[in-house]
């Protein structure tokens, strides 16, 4: 498989940095607030409690509330009517606490990322080398076919070299090239600007048109000054299709967002309906199920 930027076949199998998405939990004070009695907990589950995220696309100059998404546009609210962007457009995250009735199970998720801006780089430094060699290949060849005729080495080559002296410089340069790009000299170190779920769900209900937003919450960092910029939350969205009831769903999920640093970096994923409801997870944080006096006391309160 070639990347998008036209290099050699890469294994992303390689460069992707495996790890297990987890849930992380905490305490959620307001719930206690609300008066709960203990009889609420002995009944049926009715939904979940979880911190959530508001979902905002780049349309133009403005970020606007997502409220859909399809496999080639993400759909926001520009108030009088809904606009279409691109998928690739740039997302801001808020959290939030959601409290939903629908549920879906994480079986197995994985999480990997690659800098898509890294591979064009080094496409742009493999490209510099191809024309610097073709350049240099004309003019030693113009410089042979000068010297046949008895003539003066010039142009492009310096006076001071004869042409076995010109070749070795160009054959010094094609060789450093190469290993700058065994070493990832042209690529920056630490940074992904794309990041690959693959696992399996199984949803305790019917949903149409589901999506997914991929959350980063990263320490940014000036490049030049190494001095930090304190946090930042990049956002982008995935479309996934129609959930069907208790039938497992295999996903394979690409994030295009933002450059980002991988040091510090925290994930979180959420889903969709679609039309913009965010649907409880077995990894969603803060997760509490909710009995039917807890769903409705506290969906008033939020809402």
């Amino acid at each position: 498989m070639h990347n998008e930027s036209g290099c050699a076949p890469i294994d992303l199998a390689e460069s992707w940095n495996w790890t297990k998405l987890a849930a992380v939990s905490f305490v959620l004070v307001c719930v206690s607030s609300l008066g709960l009695s203990q009889e609420d907990s002995e009944d049926a589950i009715r939904g979940y409690l979880f911190v959530g995220s508001d979902a905002n696309a780049r349309s133009g100059k403005s970020f606007l509330p997502v409220v859909g998404a399809d496999k080639h546009k993400i759909y926001v609210d520009a108030g009088t009517k809904t606009k279409k962007v691109s998928l690739r457009a740039a997302s801001r995250a808020n959290k939030r606490l959601i409290v939903s009735e629908k549920f879906v199970q994480v079986l197995d998720i994985h999480l990997g990322v690659v800098s898509v801006a890294n591979m064009n780089r080094t496409a742009d430094a493999i490209a510099d080398a191809q024309f610097m060699d073709m350049q240099a290949e004309v003019a030693i060849n113009d410089v042979r076919s000068g010297a046949a005729n008895g003539l003066p080495l010039m142009g492009s080559v310096d006076t001071r070299l004869g042409v076995d002296e010109f070749e070795r410089s160009n054959e010094d340069f094609q060789r450093d090239s190469l290993i700058n790009l065994q070493d990832g000299v042209y690529g920056i170190d630490g940074v992904a600007d794309t990041v690959i779920i693959k696992g399996e769900v199984i949803p305790q209900s019917d949903t149409k048109g589901a999506y997914c937003l991929m959350v980063v919450d990263f320490t940014a960092i000036d490049y030049d000054s190494k001095e930090s910029l304190g946090r930042r939350r990049h956002g982008g969205i995935s479309y996934v299709g129609d959930l069907r009831k208790d039938e497992i769903r295999k996903l394979n999920l690409r994030f295009s967002l933002p450059e980002f640093l991988l040091k510090s970096v925290e994930y979180s994923l959420h889903l969709y309906t679609d039309i913009g409801y965010e649907i409880a997870m077995s990894i969603s944080r803060g997760l509490k199920p909710l009995t039917q006096s807890e769903f409705e006391k506290l969906k008033s309160a939020l809402n």
